[in-house]
């Protein structure tokens, strides 16, 4: 390895070091909510670790990605978890669908303030504090949710501006209730002020996991259907590739690549020298061959090497002899090359009296010489082009 490559080899390490430097140090720092907990991540605020653990108790989970409208018809025992902390659009039909469920018997287990969406009872809103440290909640009135939980911790991120007579306040603080539970019909409605507790973050704390088992005993869960067509998981793939670590890893692979195309093109010449042509090469020798005739003006001695080559190949070809005439040859030629045969003749004729002219033009040579070689392509003797195979 030369000295100018190790230079190269140096500077793209020094360049990769601070690569991987700038993305240790500028990558944002993991939030303990996602927009979507999804059931997939394996982050703090997604709620995989949730998701596995219902698994492992024995309960029916499932991921639910049809409309609300689907929702089964045998409904007690059903617990549909809609973590969506989201404010989106949600239509009449999906509301009363929704509540609907509720009334056969079935249980909401919502969270943020884009449940009030779809639950038309409550009224919830986003909290102005936003605040990232955890928020403790202690317990309110009694209920069976918080059994044996004296206070529940989450991030402040949604309230509710009126509770209803028939809203429970589970957790509460000065601020407002975390937690409403309240009855419609033969189910039941769970709010929470933040999907937090039910996340990869929130399994972590004792209370959390208490307060979770508390809910699926309420609630009589039997079947659990995790929301993933309003949750946003359908979006997954996109919002992972649109992560700073991509961008950074994609921006690294690039760097690798150009500096590759620059270390073998920045090379003067190429890797191989090019072969040197043969002096045996047939347009060499032809070359070679017309100079010395050009230098020796014996135009008449090339015209005689191509009528005695002509004069082989077409005797052979007609069935004359070796020492046949010219008037002879043009008598056998003239029908197969559909010419005049006095024409031919006298060709023939001015061919060979210029074999033996010393005074001969060059023009005139290259002229019968011409002549002769459209003669024998003509009669398929040679081929129209030099480098075709007879």
């Amino acid at each position: 390895m030369s000295a100018s490559d190790r230079k190269f080899l140096i500077a793209g390490g020094v360049l990769l070091v601070l690569f991987v430097a700038a993305v240790v140090l500028l990558a944002p720092d993991q939030e303990v909510e996602e927009p979507y907990p999804s059931s997939y991540s394996a982050k703090s605020g997604g709620a995989k670790a949730t998701y596995l653990l219902l698994e492992q108790l024995g309960y029916q989970v499932e991921r639910w990605n049809s409309p609300i409208h689907d929702l089964p018809a045998e409904a007690e025992g059903v617990i549909f978890v809609l973590l969506s902390s989201q404010r989106e659009e949600v239509s009449k039909e999906e509301t009363k669908d929704l509540h609907a469920f509720v009334l056969r018997g079935g249980t909401v287990l919502a969270a943020g303030a884009g449940a009030s969406n779809f639950l038309a009872e409550l009224d919830a809103f986003p909290s102005w504090s936003q605040k990232k440290s955890w928020t403790h909640y202690p317990a309110a009135m009694p209920s069976g949710l918080n059994r044996g939980i004296p206070e529940i911790t989450m991030p402040e991120r949604s309230r509710v501006w009126m509770v209803h007579e028939d809203q429970v306040p589970v957790f509460a603080n000065q601020d407002g209730p975390a937690v409403l539970q309240y009855r419609q019909g033969k189910g039941m409605v769970i709010w929470l002020g933040s999907p937090a507790p039910v996340t990869n973050a929130g399994m972590t704390l004792p209370a959390n996991v208490t307060f979770l088992m508390n809910c699926l005993n309420v609630a009589g869960a039997k079947r659990i259907l995790w929301d993933t067509y309003h949750s946003g998981e359908r979006h997954t793939l996109t919002s992972s590739l649109s992560t700073p670590a991509l961008y950074w890893g994609g921006g690294q692979l690039i760097f690798l690549a150009l500096a590759a195309m620059w270390t073998f093109s920045r090379r003067s010449g190429p890797l191989r020298a090019a072969p040197e042509p043969s002096r045996l090469s047939p347009l060499e020798f032809v070359e070679t061959l017309g100079g010395l005739y050009r230098r020796t003006h014996a135009a008449s001695l090339t015209l005689d090497v191509a009528f005695r080559r002509f004069a082989t190949l077409i005797s052979r070809r007609l069935g004359l002899s070796s020492d046949a005439t010219p008037a002879r040859i043009a008598e056998a030629a003239a029908p197969f090359l559909n010419r005049d045969e006095a024409t031919l003749a006298a060709l023939l004729q001015e061919c060979e009296s210029g074999r033996f002219n010393p005074e001969l033009k060059s023009n005139e040579a290259m002229r019968l010489v011409r002549e002769l070689h459209d003669i024998l392509v003509q009669m398929k003797l040679i081929p129209s082009n030099p480098q075709e195979k007879h």
